[in-house]
């Protein structure tokens, strides 16, 4: 971690990640918070420096001291400052697209370790109205049919960038000749091309940034229905699970501002219910897991992935008093060992799926984040099945770790690990878990 220290922020890795990544920071902050907090806040507030007028957390801030040509797709592909009708920063280059809002639960994680002291009082009295404004952007602006589940316009803002549940959409996106400008792929300079997407699905990536930048990344013209919007739209169970866990932090977040702050409180906890009631309409029967919906053809993406056990990752209580109907198909469906319940980690696609592939990012590999976010749900459960499972997943990360270092992800089946080195999530996470005194 301190390796990966730039200044005011953390990179993932040197070379293939070398800006300031959203929920990257969040996860990396828990590690920080173990040994230094004054660093872990300064790594958040310098991610809501790039924070947008409308809300929008962007999932990239961009370095200036870092070469344009160092990474793809950069500051000059997204063009923000100049091309979002004011809405970005002009002050830091930023991507035009967000992660999941897991920094709620950093800042609670760090506002809980010393919540008296005046510096965490006045970082809370800073952090909370940005985490706000973040929030609502979320629920107002992505929710336009106002079924409380917010939808996602890229993979990329799911972080399951090449996750097959977006196989179908993706299939059904034509990138006529010329649309997009040629590019230079920079990860394949810093990754073995067999662990990364291929040129085929990079090049509905770029169309997809291409759409929402020709749109000035507004979302009433990205998210239009009537053929003038962009082709992916998507409700994901992982980023709407992470909602309901920010609802109940922020929740919790209110009542330790000076002065409380009730009526807010209300407000989330109000809000957590009523996303959690909406993501039952994700559940799926026939793989006994929640699915993603493809909004503009309206019909589910039945991929059994490991978003598909999202719910595990909200803390008890869960909202409304007592977990959803399905929470305990969920447990059985992950502790299927033909399946999930593998030995080195959660795999992201289950492993008799004819797409699975041990190496190939989030098609496939298991990665410590996805562990740790269900193994920190399931510890508040306390029942016997929910702390099997977390021990398991404890031993899991252990071993990971233990015999390969900090890397990005690992082959599920034998541990191999693949992608980049000195991954600092990898090794922030483990230290919330393994070397956590607070």
């Amino acid at each position: 971690l301190d390796k990966n220290w730039v200044g005011s922020s953390t990179i993932p890795a040197f070379g293939l990640y070398p800006h300031q990544w959203s929920w990257d920071t969040a996860f990396i902050t828990y590690g920080h918070a173990t040994y230094n907090t004054t660093k872990a806040q300064i790594e958040l507030e310098s991610l809501f420096e790039g924070q947008w007028e409308n809300g929008l957390l962007p999932h990239i801030v961009f370095n200036p001291n870092v070469a344009p040509s160092a990474y793809f797709p950069g500051s000059d592909y997204w063009v923000s400052s100049k091309m979002s009708n004011d809405l970005a920063p002009l002050e830091v280059e930023t991507s035009g697209i967000v992660n999941p809002p897991v920094h709620v639960s950093a800042v609670l994680n760090l506002v809980r370790r010393d919540p008296s002291s005046p510096e965490t009082k006045a970082f809370l009295s800073r952090m909370y109205p940005k985490l706000s404004k973040w929030m609502n952007y979320l629920l107002t602006e992505r929710d336009p049919d106002g079924n409380s589940l917010v939808y996602i316009r890229h993979p990329w803002e799911s972080g399951m960038d090449n996750a097959p549940q977006w196989d179908e959409v993706l299939d059904n996106i034509t990138v006529p000749a010329g649309s997009i400008p040629p590019y230079h792929r920079t990860d394949l300079n810093h990754s073995n091309p067999k662990d990364r997407p291929s040129n085929w699905t990079y090049d509905r990536f770029v169309f997809l940034m291409i759409c929402a930048r020709n749109r000035s990344y507004s979302e009433a013209a990205i998210a239009a229905s009537d053929g003038t919007g962009c082709p992916f739209i998507v409700e994901d169970p992982l980023f709407n699970s992470i909602i309901v866990q920010a609802s109940k932090d922020m929740a919790e977040l209110a009542l330790l501002l000076k002065p409380a702050n009730p009526t807010e409180s209300k407000y989330w906890i109000e809000v957590a219910g009523r996303v959690a009631k909406a993501l039952e309409s994700l559940w799926s029967d026939e793989l006994r897991m929640l699915i993603s919906r493809d909004m503009r053809a309206n019909k589910p993406l039945l991929s059994r992935v490991i978003a598909g056990f999202a719910p595990l990752l909200i803390r008890q209580p869960f909202p409304g008093g007592s977990s959803p109907s399905y929470y305990d198909s969920l447990l059985r469906s992950l502790l299927s060992p033909t399946s999930f319940w593998t030995r080195y980690g959660v795999p992201t696609l289950a492993i008799d799926d004819p797409r699975f592939n041990r190496r190939l990012y989030w098609r496939g590999p298991a990665w410590y984040n996805m562990d740790w976010l269900f193994l920190r749900g399931l510890q508040t459960v306390g029942s016997n099945a929910t702390d099997i499972v977390a021990q398991g997943l404890l031993n899991r990360m252990e071993s990971m770790v233990d015999e390969s270092g900090m890397r990005e992800y690992w082959d599920p089946l034998n541990g191999t690990a693949h992608g980049t080195n000195s991954f600092s999530w990898t090794a922030a996470l483990h230290l919330d878990v393994f070397c956590n005194d607070k």
